[in-house]
């Protein structure tokens, strides 16, 4: 007989976790300035540009990749505490390969929206989209089982006002001579 343990929910959200968290440690190894939210060049080279994506198959990567780079110490923390903090439960419900699907579909379709309607020369990285998709899939599970979803809908518009369009955003998209 199986019992059920409180952590087993952990398992896919935390893998997810360390990817996100290895990949920021060895952009900001590279280039130090990525701690601080400045662009760097591998956040170019592996970030989504709509305009590069449009070239074809051998620029596709980007969709993927860009979902697993951060700009700066607060978009990965701020990813990675709702990861942390929604994903065991939903993880515990759909169980591990619909999480897994669902994060992977919510980053994709993340991706798809920045890609359709950002500007050309802007590069979009982030786990945001797939934090989003988790945000949602919760706000639907809870209400179909009838929990409060205060909390998450809180959540949801923290981070649709931390994501909105800023001035700093447009000067993201330049890539800084010096790298």
């Amino acid at each position: 007989m199986r019992y059920w343990q409180a952590s087993q929910g952990l398992l896919i959200a935390k893998i997810l976790i360390g990817l996100n968290l290895a990949v920021f440690v060895a952009t900001a190894a590279i280039d130090s300035r990525a701690l601080n939210g400045s662009l760097t060049r591998l956040q170019v080279d592996l970030g989504l540009n709509s305009s590069l994506v449009a070239q074809g198959p051998t620029e596709w990567y980007r969709i993927v990749s860009s979902g697993f780079i951060h700009f700066g110490l607060l978009h990965i923390a701020f990813n990675m505490y709702v990861l942390f903090a929604l994903g065991p439960t939903l993880e515990r419900i759909l169980g591990h390969v619909r999480f897994t699907a669902l994060y992977l579909l919510s980053a994709l379709g993340g991706a798809v929206a920045s890609y359709f309607f950002s500007d050309i020369t802007t590069v979009s990285v982030g786990a945001s989209g797939a934090i989003f998709g988790l945000m949602g899939a919760l706000v639907v599970a809870g209400r179909r089982l009838r929990y409060d979803v205060t909390q998450v809908l809180v959540l949801l518009g923290i981070c649709l006002l931390y994501t909105s369009p800023s001035p700093r955003d447009r000067t993201r998209s330049r890539m800084p001579s010096s790298a």
